[in-house]
């Protein structure tokens, strides 16, 4: 599978941040949630992280509907806080499940 290297660094730097342990591509393996592989994935806070090139939004900067569903499937799989970060626009966003509805907030911090 193709990753990032970039978002592995970058990975690395909330970990250093935060004192997570998100496992990536580059130290330990991309961990696998029904046959979707998660950028990164802290197992023992349940927190999924995705590191958003570009190409996973539309022109008008809307996550797109492949990448939603996919990170719906793994919400409601894992229970688990999911946080994105937006290369293009430099945001972390989190999202989570509020009445059966995707919610988000932005994050001024990933320590929140």
């Amino acid at each position: 599978r193709n990753f990032n290297p970039i978002a592995c660094s970058y990975i690395d730097n909330i970990n250093k941040m935060t004192g997570w342990n998100l496992i990536h591509a580059l130290n330990g393996g991309e961990y696998i949630v029904i046959g979707y592989s998660l950028d990164g994935y802290d197992k023992e806070r349940n927190i999924v992280f995705e590191y958003d090139e570009p190409k996973h939004f539309s022109k008008d900067g809307v996550l797109k509907e492949k990448d939603f569903n996919r990170m719906k499937d793994i919400i409601l799989i894992l229970a688990c806080r999911f946080i994105r970060y937006n290369e293009k626009e430099n945001k972390i966003i989190e999202y989570y499940v509020n009445e059966n509805k995707i919610n988000k907030r932005s994050l001024c911090s990933v320590l929140e």
